[in-house]
């Protein structure tokens, strides 16, 4: 049974994700953002990529900073998708010497390969 209402839950946020991006497309953004608090009022968590794709980027810097904050404990950064995620919604709000430090901080960090940006086993 739970597995079966985990299965429904993804299928609800696939949905979701697919009326979103039919409402952007159709340029309907109030209707985009209505099906947003829709998703929330099913119970529905809301993905990073919807604030992202409804133009929220304060909402999606928001989302990013906390799931940056919780991987490994609040170690600088998280993962590389996370601090990429934070560099497009920095550049959207035009927040250059954020982005500018986030950049700094990624181009330094020891655990990412020079080579592709890919992290590297240890």
């Amino acid at each position: 049974a739970a597995a079966a209402a985990a299965e429904e839950a993804t299928a609800t946020a696939a949905d979701i994700e697919s009326l979103i991006s039919i409402n952007n497309q159709l340029q309907l953004p109030e209707a985009a953002a209505g099906v947003l608090a829709f998703s929330r009022d099913l119970g529905v968590e809301p993905r990073v990529s919807w604030y992202e794709k409804l133009g929220r980027w304060s909402d999606a810097l928001a989302a990013y900073d906390r799931m940056s904050q919780s991987a490994e404990g609040g170690a600088a950064g998280g993962s590389i998708a996370v601090r990429l995620g934070s560099m497009r919604c920095l550049h959207a709000l035009g927040e250059w010497r954020r982005l500018c430090q986030l950049a700094s901080e990624a181009w330094l960090d020891p655990a990412l390969d020079a080579s592709g940006g890919e992290l590297r086993a240890e």
